[in-house]
C-alpha cells in the first residue's frame, strides 16, 4: 500500500480561493492522503469553509489557532502531521492533479530524502491546470522531460524522469541563480524534516527552512513540466506604511542567518551567499521611492551595505549569473547612481519569476 503522505495548508482569510486549492489538492491521483488545513484566525469565512470540508472528506483534518503567521501555522501542521512524506500549499494556490504522485514516484524511486518540480505563475480565477483555462487542450502534468543540466545518477520512472543531486548542490543553486526557496515546490521524506521548523513572526521563513532541509539529502530534480502554481497576489506592496518596508528586510536578515549556517555546515558556501545578501541589498534599495516616508528604510539599507562589503575581485569566479555579477559591479562603482545595474538586476529578478526558476 501507497504510504501516507501528509499535505499542510496554511490558512488566513482565503475565502476567495481556498475552495480551488483544497479541491485541487483533494483531486490528486495519489489518494493516501492527510491534508492539515490549519485556520491561523481567519477573520472572513475560511473558517467555515474549512471545516465544511473536513466533514466532506475524511482526509481533511482542520486545526484553528489564533493568528500567528504562516510559519507558525506550517509549524502546526508539522508537529500534527503523520505521514511518512510531507508536503505544502498555500491557500490560494492550486496544484496539478499529478503533483503530489509524480514527486512521489520519484523520491522512491531514487531514494532522494526530496523531490522537487517546478511551477508557473498566473492570475485569475480559472484553474491553469483545467483544459478551459489555457488552449483547450489537457496539460500533460505528469510527465516531464530530462533536465537541461544536472548532477548525479538519471533514471526515468514511468513517465517520470528525475536526475538526483547532492543537497548542497541545490543550496548552492538557491543562491547563485537566484532561485526560488519555496517549501510547496517540494516533497520531504518525514527523517529529512526532524527537527525542523519555520521561524515564527518573520517574513521570508521559508529560506533557512529550505537550506537546512536540503543541505543533509540528495533531491530528485523534476524537470520540464510544471506541476505546481503560483498565484500572484496583485501589487500591493505594503508600502503605505513605515512598518511593512522595514519588515520587508527580514528578507536581509534570513540571509544573515543562512550565511552564519553555511560558514559552520558548507564554508565553500558562504561567500557566494554574502554576495548574494549584497545582490539582495541592491534590489531593495532599488525597488523603493527615494522619499521621506522611505528614509528608515533607505537608511537600514545603507548601514547593511556597509555591514556587507566587498570587492569587484570577489565577484569573479562567485558562481552568480552574469546580470547580478553585472549589477554588483556597477553598483559597487555607484550603488546610488548606478541606475543601469539596477535595471539589468530588477529585469533578471522579473524574468526568474515568470519562469518560476
Amino acid at each position: 500500500m501507497n504510504p501516507l503522505i501528509s499535505i499542510i495548508v496554511p490558512v488566513f482569510n482565503a475565502e476567495k480561493y481556498l475552495g480551488s486549492c483544497l479541491d485541487s489538492v483533494l483531486s490528486q491521483t495519489y489518494r493516501n492522503l492527510e491534508i492539515l488545513v490549519i485556520d491561523d484566525g481567519s477573520t472572513d469565512h475560511s473558517p467555515e469553509i474549512c471545516d465544511e470540508y473536513m466533514e466532506k472528506d475524511a482526509r481533511v483534518l482542520v486545526i484553528h489557532q489564533n493568528n500567528r503567521g504562516a510559519a507558525a501555522a506550517r509549524n502546526a501542521g508539522l508537529k500534527a502531521c503523520r505521514g511518512s512524506f510531507i508536503g505544502f500549499a498555500d491557500a490560494d494556490d492550486v496544484a496539478a492533479p499529478e503533483y503530489v504522485e509524480c514527486l512521489y514516484r520519484a523520491a522512491e524511486e531514487s531514494g532522494a530524502g526530496i523531490a522537487r518540480c517546478e511551477y508557473l505563475r498566473f492570475r485569475g480565477e480559472k484553474n491553469p491546470f483545467r483544459p478551459e483555462a489555457g488552449s483547450g487542450k489537457e496539460p500533460e502534468a505528469g510527465s516531464v522531460r530530462k533536465p537541461e543540466s544536472s548532477a548525479g545518477t538519471k533514471k526515468e520512472a514511468g513517465s517520470v524522469r528525475w536526475s538526483v543531486c547532492p543537497g548542497k548542490e541545490i543550496v548552492m543553486r538557491m543562491i547563485a541563480e537566484s532561485r526560488e526557496t519555496a517549501v510547496w515546490t517540494g516533497l520531504y521524506r518525514r527523517e529529512v524534516l526532524e527537527g525542523i521548523f519555520f521561524e515564527e513572526g518573520r517574513l521570508f521563513e521559508d529560506v533557512m527552512f529550505s537550506c537546512r532541509a536540503y543541505m543533509h539529502t540528495e533531491t530528485a530534480l523534476l524537470s520540464g513540466r510544471k506541476l505546481y502554481a503560483y498565484r500572484e497576489k496583485g501589487s500591493g506592496t505594503g508600502g503605505s506604511s513605515r512598518e511593512a518596508p522595514l519588515k520587508m528586510l527580514d528578507a536581509l536578515t534570513v540571509r544573515e542567518q543562512r550565511i552564519a549556517y553555511l560558514e559552520e555546515n558548507a564554508p565553500e558556501l558562504a561567500d557566494p551567499a554574502r554576495l548574494e545578501l549584497s545582490a539582495e541589498i541592491l534590489q531593495r534599495y532599488a525597488g523603493l521611492d527615494k522619499n521621506e516616508e522611505n528614509a528608515p528604510v533607505i537608511r537600514e539599507l545603507m548601514r547593511w551595505r556597509e555591514k556587507y562589503p566587498y570587492t569587484v575581485r570577489s565577484i569573479r569566479g562567485s558562481g552568480l549569473r552574469a546580470p547580478t555579477r553585472l549589477a554588483l559591479t556597477g553598483a559597487k562603482l555607484s550603488f546610488k547612481g548606478s541606475a543601469a545595474a539596477i535595471r539589468i538586476l530588477k529585469k533578471f529578478r522579473k524574468r526568474g519569476k515568470e519562469t518560476g526558476s
